[in-house]
């Protein structure tokens, strides 16, 4: 038998024990609590581990702490001014224990807890959040109409700065483009605190450079701690209300390199990828996830040092959505997402993805990339970017790779090479999809038939033939617009792709 959660718990009593001088048996604690198989039932509502982990799996608890509190039971005191002895120990759930405080007595508590058996029974009757995925779904491809985009919010808004205003203006823009497009939606989205920005001061800011603009709607959430947010966001699916979500926890925010830097790079993984579906949440877009294991937070066992032996199948798949490309039905994944997800066998994996995401084929690709930092370079990491970087659809049948790179394939492998000789034939790759190289950034917007992009070359307008595609250079706007230093200017289309996201 295994007690590795009454051992935690454990050593929390065990530190509080000490400050009281008193002590509790490990032993004694351990058979009272019981091992990690038993179903533990709270004193106070009387929901099991078992119920619970029902209804996180149907997408009916959402609470932030699930990363570290409400999937087993905790320990609580009967009398709070008492102390942590077994006589004085019940089970609570995290809810109860949270709810309880250290004011109320057990049987206080128990009066006022009586009627929440009943809502955690409603719970069970009402309907899954869980999307439901017909045959007929496809992942939504960015050639195909958008339903509207999200726009995260720099910093501190409320003081315009050069590099804000040239935001607003950017915003604007859309605006104003797409203003005559039925239904399409434009979200800001920003941090509510009563220390920073707050709704009144952002739309004042906003105000003061663009003209009130009934279109769009201003989006609060909570856990909002960095707007480069766009790799946590979820697939969309083609049906306007339903996406695919995935795990974020990726590989680089360990970099080594950071630490010493004064800043906890690990922490943002978790705000973000709580920001996103807290964002899912606010547009009312059903969420199926990735995992058989239901909601699509980090999971107890679910860590980039993970036990590599474990079945893909019992565990959520981790994945960074800027390391996926598809054209709704084939897919490319760089070699990153196997490394991610420990996984010894890449078959298993293709497979849970294929089934998850509705794809008829996804391909692995060998992107160059270095798994080794140097100390002296801290806070610079040297892996080469993301997949989406790279390659990119144009079409269902015609993939854009950047020239400074070379997609090839041998003996059933995909390769991903830099600064190689290309053949100035025309390839084809992967169930017959053309190869076109390109010299623009691949990071470019594309909403509806509007091309967003730092500066548009001939290649560019080749590519998107005018009058179908309307290319709009945001550098030209920063030059009209705002005086903008020159760092700025040529970083926007890096800032706007990794802010938005179009569903």
């Amino acid at each position: 038998m295994s007690f590795d959660i009454a051992n935690n718990r454990y050593k929390s009593i065990l530190q509080r024990n000490a400050m009281a001088k008193r002590n509790l048996e490990k032993t004694v604690f351990e058979e009272w609590y019981g091992d990690d198989c038993k179903d533990r039932q709270c004193e106070y509502c009387l929901i099991k581990e078992s119920e619970i982990r029902t209804l996180i799996n149907s997408g009916k608890i959402r609470t932030k702490r699930l990363t570290t509190r409400g999937r087993t039971m905790e320990v609580d005191r009967r009398d709070p001014r008492g102390h942590y002895e077994i006589s004085n120990l019940v089970m609570s759930c995290y809810w109860c224990n949270n709810a309880k405080t250290d004011e109320f007595t057990y049987e206080e508590f128990r009066a006022m807890s009586c009627n929440t058996p009943n809502i955690w029974k409603n719970r069970f009757t009402t309907q899954s959040n869980i999307a439901v995925l017909e045959t007929k779904d496809e992942l939504f491809c960015e050639w195909d109409q958008p339903g509207g985009i999200v726009i995260v919010l720099p910093y501190g808004l409320e003081g315009i700065t050069e590099e804000k205003k040239l935001f607003c203006d950017i915003l604007k823009l859309i605006c104003n483009v797409n203003s005559q497009i039925k239904e399409f939606q434009i979200n800001v989205i920003y941090k509510d605190t009563t220390t920073s920005t707050t709704v009144t001061k952002i739309r004042k800011a906003i105000d003061e450079i663009i003209e009130v603009n009934k279109d769009i709607t201003f989006i609060s959430i909570s856990q909002l701690k960095s707007m480069w947010i766009k790799g946590s966001m979820p697939l969309a699916i083609n049906k306007a209300d339903k996406v695919l979500k995935a795990v974020y926890s990726p590989f680089y925010y360990n970099n080594p390199c950071l630490q010493g830097c004064n800043v906890n790079y690990r922490q943002y993984a978790y705000y973000e990828h709580v920001a996103a579906l807290e964002i899912t949440d606010a547009l009312d877009l059903q969420t199926r996830y990735l995992s058989k294991n239901g909601s699509g937070y980090w999971y107890e066992d679910c860590k980039n040092d993970c036990d590599k032996d474990t079945d893909i199948t019992n565990r959520p798949i981790l994945l960074d959505m800027n390391d996926i490309v598809h054209n709704g039905k084939i897919g490319f994944i760089s070699q990153r997402v196997l490394d991610e997800n420990c996984c010894k066998d890449k078959d298993s994996l293709i497979d849970c993805l294929k089934q998850y995401t509705g794809l008829n084929c996804i391909c692995i690709i060998d992107a160059p990339s270095v798994k080794t930092y140097k100390k002296d370079e801290k806070g610079k990491s040297l892996e080469y970017g993301f997949l989406s970087d790279k390659i990119r659809f144009l079409n269902v049948t015609t993939l854009l790779v950047s020239d400074k790179y070379q997609l090839t394939s041998k003996d059933e492998q995909i390769i991903l090479q830099k600064d190689f000789y290309k053949s100035e034939e025309e390839v084809t790759i992967c169930n017959s999809i053309k190869i076109k190289y390109v010299d623009f950034d691949l990071t470019y917007l594309r909403l509806h038939n509007n091309i967003y992009c730092n500066n548009a070359t001939g290649n560019m307008k080749n590519i998107f033939l005018e009058p179908e595609y309307t290319i709009i250079s945001l550098n030209d706007i920063a030059d009209k617009s705002v005086n903008c230093p020159e760092n700025i200017q040529s970083s926007v289309s890096v800032e706007l792709s990794q802010i938005t996201w179009v569903y």
